[in-house]
């Protein structure tokens, strides 16, 4: 097993920091606030660049990477910059600014900066904070959203397609933010959103955190009690596909385990009884209950409208925050938000913005492809079901699936494991 490395106080505490913003930056309440900026993309670029000073001068640099990195990153940055001239306004210049020029920068920190003991540390941290989050939200959920034994202690404002307000408990949990709708939830009036603007963001979240418990199963102390409030939170989340990616998750690293092999007779016909039950659950409350305000009618609405309008200006978009373009081609015109990253991309800034992410991906799959490490994979699948089902553009998710040394150290230490 790879050693964690002991940092200094401060290093360690920019990296503890640096974790919680990276998941606040998945969409959080703070981040889509109404009428407070919180400032999550600029403390998050703040945060990113101290922990890359201090590891600059602290460990040695990778200059073979650095000299691939640079050539992507230059073009990247140009392209960004002229985006940033012709299609973003005066109002979001520095939201812009600190949410797309951070991606070199992220780049230069998780590729040849930041070493693998490093990485490890940070991703740790991310998985603790998932879990401190979630224990927090499930208390209010129950005891406040469900039972309403606590009262809310004021309202919060935000902006997720429409203005919105949802309940606020100390700031640390926001109540009545999305209706059940059914599935495993069904008979609830509200699902656990934690701090995040509806459960899809969330659990997404949660799954991810789940991936790297098990990637860093043996770092873990309390590693069943982490996969107990994990789950927990899936299911509280109320998302059928979270509950089935879990699933897969799970499946996936523990089907060689003797544990499993021990007990898999015993076990195969419950879980298949409850898949069955819950992909018909996820199709009847897609299909069954479709209409043009329902969730799923409101995202197959989401991706009609943003391929139409992407069709319409394929090459440079629609410009930054610009729905305008969306909106010309939704039925649902009570919509104002928007839940697929993958065209929000391509609206935003074309082909031209678009292929900065998606060129660097698709090579990156099928260098992992041949190189066949299976853990990189199930990142990928899960990384793209993230990116298709909801509005998740986190350049931290995005830069690690790209680091190739990354996944070769991982693929060598799960060897000598096995």
């Amino acid at each position: 097993m790879l050693q964690v490395r002991k940092n200094s106080f401060f290093e360690k505490l920019t990296d503890i920091l640096l974790a919680l913003f990276l998941i606040l930056n998945c969409q959080s309440m703070y981040q889509n606030s109404y009428n407070v900026n919180y400032h999550i993309y600029e403390i998050t670029l703040f945060l990113i660049i101290t922990s890359m000073i201090i590891k600059f001068l602290k460990y040695p640099i990778d200059l073979l990477e650095i000299n691939k990195l640079s050539v992507f990153s230059l073009l990247y940055f140009i392209v960004a910059v002229i985006t940033l001239v012709v299609s973003v306004s005066s109002t979001d210049f520095l939201s812009f600014s600190a949410r797309f020029l951070i991606a070199p920068f992220i780049l230069l920190y998780f590729v040849p900066i930041c070493d693998t003991k490093n990485k490890i540390q940070l991703l740790l941290y991310f998985v603790k904070w998932v879990c401190i989050i979630t224990v927090v939200s499930i208390f209010f959920y129950v005891m406040g959203t469900t039972m309403n034994l606590i009262h809310p202690t004021g309202t919060f404002i935000y902006k997720w397609g429409n203005v919105n307000i949802a309940q606020s408990f100390y700031n640390i949990y926001f109540g009545n933010v999305q209706y059940t709708s059914g599935g495993i939830l069904k008979g609830l009036d509200f699902r656990n959103t934690a701090i995040f603007v509806e459960g899809p963001m969330y659990a997404a979240v949660l799954d991810l955190a789940l991936y790297f418990l098990f990637v860093f199963k043996t770092y873990f102390k309390n590693f069943k009690i982490c996969l107990v409030i994990l789950w927990l939170g899936i299911i509280t989340s109320n998302s059928t596909a979270a509950i089935l990616i879990g699933i897969l998750v799970v499946f996936l690293f523990i089907k060689n385990s003797t544990a499993f092999k021990k007990v898999q007779k015993i076990i195969i016909i419950p879980v298949a009884i409850l898949l069955i039950w819950l992909i018909f659950d996820l199709l009847n409350k897609k299909m069954g209950n479709f209409n043009q305000t329902s969730s799923f009618g409101i995202r197959l609405d989401d991706y009609i409208a943003g391929f139409r309008a992407w069709l319409a200006r394929p090459m440079f978009g629609w410009g930054y925050n610009n729905l305008s373009g969306i909106n010309i081609y939704r039925n649902n015109l009570s919509n104002g938000g928007y839940s697929n990253s993958i065209l929000a991309i391509l609206n935003a800034g074309g082909l031209v913005f678009g292929s900065l992410y998606f060129i660097p991906i698709i090579y990156a799959l099928f260098s992992k492809i041949n190189k066949q490490i299976e853990l990189a994979l199930l990142y990928f699948f899960l990384l793209a079901l993230i990116l298709f089902y909801t509005s998740y553009i986190n350049f931290f998710i995005w830069a690690l699936l790209i680091d190739r040394k990354f996944w070769l150290e991982l693929k060598k230490k799960s060897t000598k494991r096995n």
